[in-house]
């Protein structure tokens, strides 16, 4: 008997997980496409990994960024301070729970979450190369690349 409540409450939690919309779906409902970068806007930003947006928040950002093109930016700060965070909702890993992000003055609710990332490229402390050559590593981050891009 308690395992076929086990069972049930199993069954349950995976009806849950399967209705939960994922990153395709969304994509289909959503109408801006980007295709060039001018300005990355962001003001205020809240973030809480609690579900309903409430703290304790992992960054409360008060004030304004603005990315803009062909310049490089890097993000630092002590640890815990929210770098991480930061990155995610820019790449739109997360949903800020407060506060305004737009792109070319478009709010990135808006944006298709794919397009986005082909205009973003990020560098980690600790970088990744696959075994092989650097041609062949620079192939799966861009399997159209052609040899002079290598």
């Amino acid at each position: 008997m308690r395992n076929a409540y086990r069972v049930i409450q199993r069954q349950h939690r995976v009806v849950q997980l399967m209705s939960i919309p994922n990153f395709q779906d969304e994509e289909l409902k959503l109408p801006q496409k980007v295709v060039d970068f001018k300005e990355l806007y962001i003001k205020n930003i809240k973030f809480s990994y609690k579900q309903d947006g409430t703290p304790p928040y992992a960054l409360d950002f008060i004030g304004e960024l603005k990315f803009e093109p062909c310049k490089a930016y890097a993000i630092i700060g002590q640890n815990r301070s929210g770098k991480t965070t930061l990155v995610n909702l820019i790449s739109k890993l997360y949903k800020p729970s407060d506060g305004e992000i737009a792109l070319n003055g478009v709010d990135y609710k808006l944006i298709q979450r794919k397009s986005l990332r082909n205009l973003i490229a990020y560098v980690s402390q600790r970088p990744f190369i696959f075994p092989g050559t650097i041609r062949e590593n620079i192939l799966v981050g861009d399997p159209s690349a052609t040899e002079e891009e290598c």
